[in-house]
């Protein structure tokens, strides 16, 4: 199932995705699904072997979670016999075996309906979705291109790998059986991509640890001759660890992204019926979602990309703070000032310091918004936001703004604040409250 570290590489995509679209960029969203290969096999043969035909409806488990329990189930098990099978049940989905195949596809769209229920949760939508298993037998042809210029040699096991020593090392695009990896998938998916779409670039969002994977990838097509090769361009990011230490999915220490998200609104909504006892239940419990989510993206997005994470999910709650739910916060109490004022925001000259500083930060905007499309990094709108609040409240609690001579010029300026912070997290995927 998708965890905390997948939910990184959605807000991380998505920020940028909307980032690029507000500066007028034309914008295609894709996800790809990696839904055939020896890891989808490990699940699919502890299935099979352990299953005594479980299934979603009989374990009461979303279907991906169920999938996941297969995967780690095979890593408990595992030994030579098993990964003799496991490496034959491939060649058999390959072959198209009808029993594995049938298998696959009951076990497939098990996992890809548990999938899309968090995709929605966490509020992604893609233009595209591509399926490596509709990609896997189509590199036959680049793979002859790149034999014949000699880009890719065939190795002493039968292996084909592209040659790219002594830059890079080289990389295997088959392997010895014949059977496709990630890379030979990616050589058909990046030729359809430009060629389909008419692509000015293409940007994979994808963590760090396949930092030369991509280098590997992209000097290939440069070898082969792609002129769009040089618009390849990989936005990496860090893994995100726990306070208890490395998520592993093999070993079944992740935080489901579903937990997670199920955790934090836990909390948010223990403290908005604190604050709010006669709340009605419809209304606490989409506010509770909107502020789990806020505090989610905000930790994932609120770093440089490149950094690792440590996520403490005690912290992205809080309400006062670096935090998503602090953000909103700040926005419910500029708009109850809004509201409950009955002058007219009016723009006039403002006299105070901090009327100057608050002037000057809403101007740098635009040039944050340039800097975030330039270098696709959203931690520079986040740590932006953070730094207007902050500065807001500091004018909040040393300037009178209800009462006083200045109250429409102030409204105003707050109204200011209130339309860019808003803008500003609508950006990052996240939900603006009037009412905390």
């Amino acid at each position: 199932p998708l965890h905390v570290g997948h939910l990184r590489n959605q807000a991380i995509g998505a920020s940028i995705s909307r980032i690029l679209k507000f500066s007028g960029y034309k914008v295609i969203t894709a996800n790809l699904l990696n839904d055939r290969g020896i890891h989808i096999c490990k699940s699919m043969l502890a299935y099979k072997k352990f299953g005594s035909g479980d299934s979603p409806t009989k374990s009461g488990k979303k279907p991906d979670h169920l999938i996941g329990d297969y995967y780690v189930l095979y890593q408990k098990k595992k030994n030579k016999e098993l990964e003799k099978e496991l490496q034959m049940m491939l060649l058999k989905w390959e072959k198209g075996d009808k029993e594995t195949r049938a298998l696959w596809k009951k076990m497939n769209k098990w996992w890809i309906k548990g999938a899309k229920q968090t995709y929605k949760l966490f509020g992604d939508k893609f233009d595209v979705w591509f399926y490596e298993s509709k990609l896997y037998n189509k590199a036959k042809p680049i793979i002859k291109k790149g034999m014949r210029k000699k880009v890719f040699y065939r190795n002493d096991d039968g292996a084909v790998l592209a040659n790219l020593e002594p830059e890079l090392p080289n990389k295997t695009f088959l392997r010895a059986d014949g059977t496709s990896i990630y890379s030979t998938n990616d050589l058909v998916l990046t030729k359809i991509k430009f060629e389909k779409y008419n692509l000015d670039r293409a940007i994979w969002v994808v963590a760090s640890e396949q930092d030369l994977y991509f280098k590997q990838l992209f000097k290939t097509f440069e070898l082969l001759g792609y002129e769009w090769a040089k618009n390849c361009y990989h936005l990496s990011y860090g893994i995100v660890n726990l306070p208890s230490g490395r998520m592993k999915s093999r070993e079944g220490t992740v935080i489901d992204a579903d937990d997670l998200i199920e955790t934090i609104k836990t909390l948010a909504l223990a403290e908005i019926k604190k604050r709010h006892p006669g709340i009605n239940e419809k209304t606490a419990q989409k506010r509770a979602l909107s502020i789990a989510l806020a505090a989610i993206k905000y930790c994932l997005v609120r770093i440089d990309p490149k950094n690792n994470i440590l996520f403490d999910i005690d912290k992205s709650i809080r309400f006062e703070g670096d935090t998503g739910p602090y953000l909103q916060y700040v926005y419910a109490r500029i708009s109850s000032i809004l509201e409950k004022s009955k002058e007219k925001p009016k723009i006039k000259q403002l006299k105070h310091e901090l009327e100057f500083q608050l002037s000057k930060k809403i101007s740098q905007f635009p040039d944050i918004i340039k800097k975030c499309e330039t270098e696709l990094k959203p931690n520079h709108l986040a740590n932006y936001l953070f730094e207007l609040t902050t500065l807001f409240n500091e004018y909040y609690q040393k300037v009178h703004i209800i009462g006083s001579h200045e109250e429409p010029e102030r409204l105003a300026l707050i109204k200011s604040i209130s339309i860019v912070l808003k803008t500003g997290l609508k950006l990052l995927g996240i939900d603006t409250i009037k009412n905390m």
